[in-house]
Parts: structure tokens; sequence; C-alpha cells
């Protein structure tokens, strides 16, 4: 059942039991286990993630280098671009990586298209 305040400008659905019962499961720590032992995806869970045991998929040598990886990751925004900027910026990054474009090419286009981050931190 949706709900909507026309003054707040806003909605709220209420929650089908159906798709709580369905993310409830996708959480459980049987189906993230699942995930661990026959898929090369990482799970959710940090339990489920740092089990070790059996698996179904053999997994590469340097699978568990996320763990070392993970604590590098940082938001978009402590890059100091807009989010429009980093599409433009993921655009061309595709045509140089499918081959499409040069180095040289699309460094210039970025040049041109998004402005220099300011000095301010």
């Amino acid at each position: 059942m949706r709900r909507i305040d026309r003054n707040a400008q806003s909605f709220q659905l209420d929650p089908c039991p159906t798709a709580l019962a369905l993310v409830r499961y996708l959480l459980s720590h049987e189906s993230q286990l699942f995930i661990r032992q026959n898929t090369l995806s990482i799970p959710a869970l940090k339990r489920a993630a740092e089990w070790q045991g059996e698996e179904a998929v053999a997994h590469p040598s340097r699978f568990h280098m996320y763990r070392e990886t993970i604590p590098t990751f940082m938001l978009y925004t402590e890059l100091n671009v807009s989010a429009e900027e980093l599409l433009r910026i993921r655009q061309e990054l595709k045509l140089y990586w499918s081959q499409i474009d040069d180095l040289e090419t699309v460094c210039r286009r970025l040049e041109e298209t998004v402005p220099p981050p300011s000095n301010t931190v």
C-alpha cells in the first residue's frame, strides 16, 4: 500500500510481507554461505565471507585480496568531482578501455569537458 503526503512531496511504501521474507532469506547466513561456497562473488555477510572449508568452486589464488583492498575504498565525493563529471569520466574511460579511442584523445576530451579540481582541502 502506498501512502502519499502531497504537502511534504514524499511517499512511503508499506513493506510487502513476501518481499521482506525474500530479503531476509537472501541476507541469511545460509544463503550468504551458499554464495561463498558456490560462486566467485563476495558475500555481504562478513561471517560467511570469512568462512573456510570445502568449496564447490575453485577460487583464484588471489581471491582473498579483497580483504586487503576494501580498507582503501573511498566515496566518489572524496575525488572532488560531481556525479555528472564522474559519469563523463566513466564514459570516456570506457572508450579507452574498449580501444575505440587512444589515451591522448580521451585525456584531451576530459580536459576540455571536466574542470580541474579545486585545491581546497
